[in-house]
């Protein structure tokens, strides 16, 4: 009776995209049988989550669906083949037969079960990476170690060692890890004691031995990973072992060579930011995609974008409040263009973006109000770069603004967290596109050096095109470029979300001129030459203003996604002399 009655709730929340319909569909049921149905779909989607990357809700709905018939899943990220595997197994055509309510033995033995889950709820918690034993060591003592090196201070120090190499590390990573772990702390204190001038050996000690305990880590299954940061002073060389959760492991391959992808949560409570959304280094042995940093542009320049009245905001503020014709025709594209994308995605998501965009955009308008009058203050107020801020704004600007505006702000973020699913389903699509923007980083390392595109040559005034440096900015542009061209021509459904994004480090002020901003010339170049345009008609050839690169966005812009795609994977093949490798799933 519970499974037919789960299968027949699930199938009508398919059909409605929405895990309400779900629940809806379970009325008329005995209320405890009711409450048993709705326990099991709860447990089935979060099963579902665990499976699957995707987390549109009929995606998941349907994973569900699949589990409750306890069918094998033979790839839950693919979701034209989940929805055909569905369709095979028939969904009843009713909750089945009406039971009678419950005899009241049952109903108490039922309620005891009940109660003693709930008190079993409030004795355990919820699994946390930072609290379980294994974080504690991997978070929480290689930081003490790290600040303990910092300050010289030798007891934090001798404390984070003796937790991180004694009897406690080998009872929760086991001895192979934890002789890795001893290692790294041996070449850490060894690196920061060195003199600057003579510290390269002991700087390849150290990235050593931080590979070697991500791979001790990887064989013995444990969901962590380290990566091995530094900074350089008169001082000498401080290694800064980041830690972090890997929440999605990915295993690709172009034929030749397999590439592991890490979806990540920082795990350490270092002040210390990558400042990126992802990354990965010729030593580091994955590609690295930082969950907690993806917010961050959703945040600020997409999905304000897909609310009715939002903006994409792409030129930095003081352009925009000049009202130049150019930046507001760059911007007005870019906001009509990732509203359709969003409206593309039909229901529930896309009208789930566009309700988070326009609550977004109300903040981002409320913040703004609010920073003149605290500058009027002594204060600097910023935009939060998170979905849900971690700070008590409320609290701490009480005294400072108006209790109406305060009680808005608290009840724009009451809605924001009613969608908190929805969010991490929009995130995760655009984390795959970072995912496959470092993949082609690692395709690129494995390949070997690779020339300076001639645009790029041009731009930069090489003489030659050979950039050896791995650290120039002619090498980091060469290999971003690369690695964006792939993003976009790989892209699942369409690349104009990362195509407008990349417009940002040419138009805003205040990040252009770093190698991003070479690299997205260089793409936009790639993709211009392949879509036929001159580009010396858009960018002269005496520099590029961003007046220039505005235009020339808005030529490519006009193309259909398909086209932008096949011109990606074209740019590609003419400057870096090689066709984009065909990568798949291991």
């Amino acid at each position: 009776m519970n499974e037919r009655a789960v299968k027949f709730a699930l199938a009508r929340g398919i059909a409605a995209a929405s895990p309400i319909a779900s629940y809806e569909a379970l009325r008329g049921l005995d209320p405890i049988l009711r409450l048993l149905a709705v326990r099991k779909i709860r447990r089935l989607l979060a099963r579902a989550e665990r499976e699957t990357a995707l987390r549109e809700p009929e995606h998941l709905l349907r994973v569900a669906y699949l589990l409750a018939g306890k069918m094998a899943l033979q790839d839950a990220d693919q979701p034209e083949q989940v929805r055909k595997e569905c369709a095979a197994v028939p969904a009843p055509e009713s909750l089945g037969r009406r039971a009678r309510w419950l005899s009241p033995s049952v109903i108490a033995a039922i309620g005891c079960l009940a109660i003693s889950g709930l008190l079993r709820h409030r004795l355990t918690r919820p699994f946390s990476p930072r609290e379980s034993a294994a974080g504690l060591l991997l978070g929480g003592e290689l930081t003490h170690a790290v600040v303990g090196l910092s300050n010289g201070n030798q007891s934090e120090l001798a404390s984070a060692r003796e937790s991180l190499t004694g009897a406690r590390a080998q009872k929760v990573l086991g001895a192979n890890t934890t002789r890795e772990l001893t290692g790294l702390v041996a070449n850490m204190v060894a690196l920061r004691s060195a003199e600057l001038a003579s510290a390269r050996p002991r700087v390849d000690d150290y990235l050593a031995s931080i590979v070697g305990l991500d791979r001790a880590l990887e064989r013995a299954q444990q969901p962590f990973f380290v990566d091995g940061e530094m900074r350089s002073s008169e001082a000498g060389v401080l290694p800064i072992p980041m830690s972090y959760y890997v929440q999605r492991e990915v295993q690709v391959t172009d034929g030749t060579n397999v590439v592991r992808a890490l979806w990540l949560w920082r795990l350490d409570d270092l002040s210390l930011r990558q400042g990126l959304l992802g990354f990965t280094r010729p030593n580091t042995p994955a590609a690295l995609i930082l969950l907690d940093q993806l917010e961050t542009d959703l945040v600020h320049y997409i999905l304000p974008g897909a609310a009715i009245d939002g903006l994409v905001e792409l030129v930095d503020e003081p352009t925009r409040e000049k009202g130049e014709p150019w930046a507001i025709e760059i911007e007005a594209s870019a906001t009509e263009l990732v509203r359709g994308y969003y409206r593309g995605l039909g229901a529930p998501l896309g009208v789930e973006a566009a309700h988070i965009g326009s609550l977004l955009s109300r903040r981002r308008s409320l913040v703004r109000k609010w920073q003149a009058a605290l500058r009027g203050q002594g204060f600097e107020f910023r935009i939060p770069d998170d979905f849900l801020p971690k700070a008590d704004y409320s609290a701490q600007l009480e005294l400072r603004i108006a209790r109406n505006e305060l009680e808005e702000w608290d009840e724009l973020h009451a809605e924001l967290r009613e969608r908190a699913m929805a969010f991490e389903a929009l995130r995760d699509r655009f984390a795959r596109g970072i995912e496959r923007h470092e993949i082609q980083h690692r395709l690129d390392y494995a390949r070997g050096l690779i020339a300076v595109p001639p645009f790029l040559c041009r731009l930069l005034g090489l003489d030659s095109p050979i950039a050896e440096n791995p650290t120039s900015v002619a090498a980091r542009a060469r290999d971003e470029a690369s690695a964006y061209l792939a993003e976009l021509a790989r892209a699942d459904d369409s690349p104009v979300l990362e195509t407008i994004l990349l417009a940002h480090f040419m138009l805003d002020r205040e990040v252009a001129g770093s190698p991003y901003t070479y690299a997205a010339l260089q793409v936009y170049a790639s993709l211009g030459v392949a879509l036929g345009l001159d580009l010396d008609d858009f960018l002269g050839t005496h520099g590029v203003s961003r007046l220039g690169f505005s235009r020339l966005a808005l030529a490519i812009w006009a193309h259909s996604p398909a086209e932008l795609k096949a011109a990606a994977a074209k740019g590609f093949e003419t400057d870096y002399g090689a066709k984009l490798a065909d990568v798949r799933q291991v």
